[in-house]
């Protein structure tokens, strides 16, 4: 009696509930694996151009805290890429750890315009951009010192040779080698006014030829690390220490400089600055 109840017993079929709850265990159950999501991308992406490398950085994720974020990808392209697709049609270059919020490019050709993406990547999964950023190297420079206009020192200042410029009539090559120089406040330049960064055409008082030789150029504040900026609208800005400056050359090309010293030398003030210089002709990143 009691083996046929055993049989029996173990012929009931179970209630739907309970076949769930055993099937939890594993008990004959099917189960597949969901596809990872596509993680969120970085935002706030820049690009810091130098003189021999690119230096990208941004904000972290919101899912870098995912158990599978492996890395971020960099790519990289001379021509705009696609923000919503993957992959985004330029070239990876490399990859960034979650948390180090940035990547230095070294193999970036000199003079060469660069888009760039960065992009999450968790297991097998990629993530659209959240923006492009553009870089590029450039030439730069610490150190280089110019007096005021009256004062006879070099007052004038070349980007491209990055070197000052004498402005006397003994330098015949002053009006194409001036992208700014040194005066003052002044109309006339007197040494009783404040200092001023000034296009070469305010001294076509002085001598016609410079009327045709046309900087623009404005005060942006203390940040020197900026990249680009408004286009500069003025013919002189004040000079102030530590402020940055950008500069629109008489030949299209954008600089910034900053204000590092004010110094007076035999009577006469000169200011010591430095420099990053665009090289190609009405691009305003620096």
């Amino acid at each position: 009696m009691i083996l046929r109840l055993r049989r029996m017993a173990l012929g009931i079929a179970l209630p739907l509930g309970a076949a769930a709850f055993l099937g939890n265990f594993g008990c004959g159950s099917d189960t597949t694996t969901q596809p990872a999501t596509e993680p969120a991308p970085p935002t706030a992406v820049t690009a810091s151009n130098g003189a021999a490398t690119i230096t990208l950085r941004w904000t972290a994720s919101t899912d870098e805290g995912r158990n599978d974020f492996s890395y971020y990808s960099i790519y990289r392209s001379q021509q705009s890429m696609p923000l919503n697709t993957t992959p985004p049609g330029g070239n990876k270059i490399g990859q960034a750890a979650a948390g180090s919020g940035q990547y230095v490019d070294y193999a970036a050709a000199d003079t060469t315009l660069y888009y760039y993406q960065v992009r999450s990547t968790a297991g097998s999964s990629i993530s659209v951009a959240s923006s492009e950023v553009q870089g590029i190297r450039r030439p730069e420079g610490v150190g280089f010192v110019i007096e005021e206009f009256d004062g006879p020192l070099a007052s004038g200042f070349n980007f491209a040779n990055a070197d000052s410029v004498y402005l006397s009539a003994g330098n015949p090559d002053r009006f194409t080698l001036t992208d700014f120089y040194l005066g003052t406040t002044d109309s006339e330049d007197q040494t009783s006014a404040p200092l001023a960064i000034k296009s070469p055409d305010l001294l076509a008082n002085r001598n016609a030829e410079w009327a045709t030789y046309i900087a623009k150029m404005n005060d942006i504040g203390l940040d020197y690390t900026v990249s680009t900026a408004p286009e500069p609208d003025s013919s002189e800005a004040t000079v102030v220490l530590n402020h940055v400056y950008v500069v629109k050359t008489p030949t299209a090309r954008y600089a910034k400089i900053r204000i590092d010293a004010i110094t007076t030398l035999h009577g006469y003030r000169l200011i010591n600055f430095r420099y990053a210089y665009q090289t190609k002709q009405g691009l305003r990143l620096f």
